[in-house]
């Protein structure tokens, strides 16, 4: 549950002139919804650094605070309920003895436009279509890239859907303003759901078609085809996501502090692009050779009726009880990949943990995390449906299913799709501690793997 932190900071005219420099000195006042105080102390930061100030210092730390301790503080009541619409409002209180700048009032800090949204969307999707087959042995016929599913649309999709549509995560810039960035659910027709464009026809139809056409049983092959599919879609988001962000630092014009974030996030892509690109290695080796046993996997079964079908991977970086599992800012060290899947069955569906070997150990003690945690007492359904709520974008809900969710249950249900979403917001190690109690109307009936 967010909160509302206060704090401030004696801040000074920056160098990019964007303050009058006759100003001397000034306090920012800061009003922050976050989930913790240094996440408040981020976002503060950022924002007074946008605005053109420098900070000298910080006050004191941030506090949580309430509106009713700004009671007949007209300023004070104005800050809190500002920053419960907007996530943060700024107000600054400025000396100089340039007269003609003299004012009984605070200044108010609005944040710059410096990015245009739909600018970056048309910029997403013209680079997300243009394509390329990933597969490790090309051909002349790998130039007819296709729309591939990593989610099957005549299989789990159609599980799940009514008159051809679901719902997942809206990518009209309509919907992300209105819902003023965050995360939203919109109706998408299958055929265009889950779809990337990161193999050919050929290729998509000779790697998957094992698990396109048969349910899963599971086969050795058919567990190593859902993961792989996984690190190919992801491997070309990345590589879309570096391009993408390219392009918007070579137009960009605006504040030092927005120009680090973006370069901030380019670096964090690239970075994980090089992790997959050495998973996809792994990988492509290990198909070329029909080593399908050098695949791991655990799987839960269900027989109820699916209300969610994914398809993602994360590198583990806490575990169930908020362990560390492994430095994801340690750049000398490999990072271990997981993937994750809904897959059919001959009596229903299955969640589907799988990794390469080259992870064994990383991913072996994540997955001794989730036991420990239903050892003590918490549901497994509760803390797999947070997974992959929190964890995955590419995410697909039951259209009857999502319509019986009560206005709570839906705000909830998107509070958990926006983990993750804010590169300024730190991460929460008890992140998959806390499940999504009884919203999924999920239920296992046995567990299977190959660890033994």
């Amino acid at each position: 549950m967010s909160t509302t932190f206060y704090l401030s900071f004696e801040v000074v005219p920056g160098d990019e002139g964007l303050v009058d420099k006759r100003i001397e000195g000034a306090q920012a006042h800061c009003w922050v919804v976050e989930d913790d105080p240094v996440s408040a102390v981020v976002m503060a930061t950022y924002r007074v650094q946008q605005s053109g100030w420098t900070i000298q210092s910080q006050d004191a730390p941030p506090v949580s605070v309430r509106l009713e301790d700004f009671c007949e503080r007209d300023l004070g009541e104005k800050s809190f309920l500002e920053a419960q619409e907007y996530g943060i409002a700024v107000f600054i209180v400025a000396h100089t003895p340039a007269k003609d700048l003299h004012s009984d009032a605070p200044t108010r800090q609005k944040p710059k436009k410096e990015f245009d949204l739909s600018d970056f969307i048309r910029t997403q999707q013209s680079v997300r279509s243009q394509g390329r087959c990933l597969f490790y042995q090309k051909t002349d016929k790998c130039g007819d890239v296709i729309n591939a599913h990593s989610i099957q649309e005549n299989g789990a999709l159609s599980m799940i859907a009514r008159d051809g549509y679901v719902y997942s995560i809206s990518p009209n810039y309509g919907d992300i303003k209105r819902n003023k960035g965050r995360p939203s659910l919109a109706r998408i027709h299958i055929n265009k759901m889950s779809v990337f464009r990161g193999l050919c026809q050929q290729h998509d139809n000779l790697l998957f078609r094992p698990i396109d056409s048969v349910n899963l049983k599971p086969t050795l092959e058919q567990v190593f085809l859902y993961a792989y599919r996984c690190i190919l879609k992801e491997r070309y988001a990345k590589e879309c996501a570096v391009v993408i962000l390219d392009q918007q630092l070579k137009i960009f014009d605006g504040t030092k502090a927005t120009k680090e974030l973006l370069e901030g996030a380019r670096e964090g892509n690239e970075l994980g692009l090089a992790g997959l690109r050495q998973e996809q290695a792994n990988y492509d080796e290990s198909h070329q050779q029909g080593r399908f046993d050098d695949i791991r996997y655990v799987m839960f079964e269900s027989s109820r009726i699916p209300t969610a079908v994914f398809s993602g991977q994360i590198y583990p970086d806490w575990g169930f009880n908020g362990e560390p599992i492994q430095d994801l800012g340690d750049r000398q060290s490999q990072r271990s990949l997981l993937t994750f899947s809904f897959a059919p069955t001959d009596a229903g569906w299955a969640f589907l943990f799988a990794w390469h070997k080259a992870s064994d150990a990383v991913c072996r003690f994540f997955i001794s995390t989730l036991q420990g945690a239903i050892r003590s007492g918490r549901s497994v359904e509760d803390l797999l449906f947070a997974l992959v709520v929190k964890g995955c974008e590419n995410i697909a809900y039951s259209p009857d299913w999502v319509e019986r969710r009560t206005s709570e249950e839906k705000r909830m249900l998107e509070e958990a799709m926006t983990h993750g979403a804010d590169f300024l917001k730190l991460v929460d190690q008890g992140y998959l501690s806390s499940g999504i109690a009884g919203l999924h109307e999920w239920s296992f009936d046995s567990v299977r793997d190959n660890l033994r």
